[in-house]
């Protein structure tokens, strides 16, 4: 839906800083949760890097790093994102390297007519983070990943990405965010979830990621992916995907690996939040027939419990974080991560059966 009414940049700024209790995210990148001093940064950047002042802003939020959607002066939409320095989360790689793969990529797709925003500024220092600039990309609706025609084009979407991404090979900076081979999870994406802090009530989730984690081992090829592919970071029209984004995803994974994520998270919608969000077991399951009817040939059965494993061990990270938030809570309702864990727990003894 495009964005027709400007707002002003620093109580755009300020009005996302207020729904944080902390703003870890702008303070990790920028330095500062002070608007005037943010929306300054931001300015000053565009000035040097586009020649263009900011006009005004189309939204402003914070996830992995900042994103501030911007009209310029000079009549362009942008989408600038400051990247978290890696030291604040080692698992997750954004230093120069990496970015300047991120960029390659989209300048790949993009070339070839994908619908993924076109990098209009390489990495350069802003705040105390690293900065690109995208083109604006708003063409399309956000969709329902519980509808079945919405489900198959983001599992037909997966599958022809990856394969316009298999001839770019192996890129540098760029590295899996989950499954550590030393630790059972990886540091999590947010500070807002401390997983030692609130260990007491969670030890059923542990054993079982514990236990998904080990199926979940695919020695097959690693393949560039993108490790975030949902309705969130998706817009669709007439049953096919017409805007991508989220493009810092972008990690090395098997294609089991990548399509277990997926099945486990395609419907979640954060920007958006309501319940039922969180796929069922059936939803799972139907997405990986979709997926195998996208590929034209289906996995092996081992490779099937290596995309269930995957699932399980995304819904248990999923459920940490949630219980990190809840700790004392018990009652997980279906739509939570907590709800979808205790179900796939069950998968984890009784296969797939039915799948395909």
């Amino acid at each position: 839906m495009t964005v027709t009414e400007l707002l002003d940049p620093i109580e755009a700024i300020r009005a996302h800083l207020a729904k944080w209790a902390t703003p870890y995210v702008d303070i990790d990148t920028f330095g500062t949760a002070e608007p005037r001093e943010i929306a300054a940064l931001v300015d000053g950047f565009c000035l040097q890097h586009l020649s263009s002042r900011v006009e005004g802003y189309l939204f402003c939020q914070a996830s992995q790093g900042a994103t501030h959607g911007l009209e310029l002066t000079d009549g362009r939409r942008v989408v600038l994102k400051v990247h978290q320095p890696t030291r604040i989360n080692p698992d997750r790689e954004h230093g120069p390297v990496a970015l300047q793969s991120i960029h390659r990529v989209l300048t790949h797709l993009h070339e070839r007519g994908y619908p993924c925003p076109e990098p209009l500024v390489e990495a350069a220092p802003l705040g105390v983070g690293m900065a690109t600039v995208q083109s604006y990309l708003d063409e399309g609706e956000r969709g329902d990943g519980f509808d079945p025609q919405i489900r198959r084009a983001i599992a037909r979407g997966l599958f022809e990405l990856l394969e316009l991404l298999a001839p770019l090979g192996d890129l540098p900076g760029l590295r899996s965010f989950f499954r550590p081979a030393d630790r059972l999870y990886p540091t999590p994406h947010s500070k807002l979830f401390d997983f030692d802090a609130t260990a007491s009530g969670a030890e059923w989730i542990d054993a079982l990621a514990n236990q998904a984690k080990a199926q979940s081992f695919d020695p097959g090829p690693q393949r560039l992916a993108h490790g975030d592919w949902r309705c969130e970071h998706l817009r669709f029209l007439g049953g096919r995907i017409t805007a991508t984004y989220d493009w810092e995803a972008l990690m090395p994974m098997s294609e089991t690996e990548v399509v277990g994520v997926t099945a486990a998270s395609h419907t979640t919608d954060w920007s958006s939040y309501g319940g039922g969000l969180v796929p069922d077991v059936l939803a799972v399951r139907t997405f990986l027939a979709d997926y195998e009817d996208a590929r034209g040939r289906n996995f092996t059965e081992l490779q099937r419990q290596s995309v269930l494993g995957t699932a399980v061990y995304t819904a248990a990270y999923g459920a940490r974080c949630q219980h990190s938030l809840e700790p004392d809570r018990r009652d997980w309702p279906s739509g939570s991560w907590p709800g979808l864990l205790r179900t796939c727990g069950e998968l984890l003894e009784t296969g797939l059966g039915g799948v395909g």
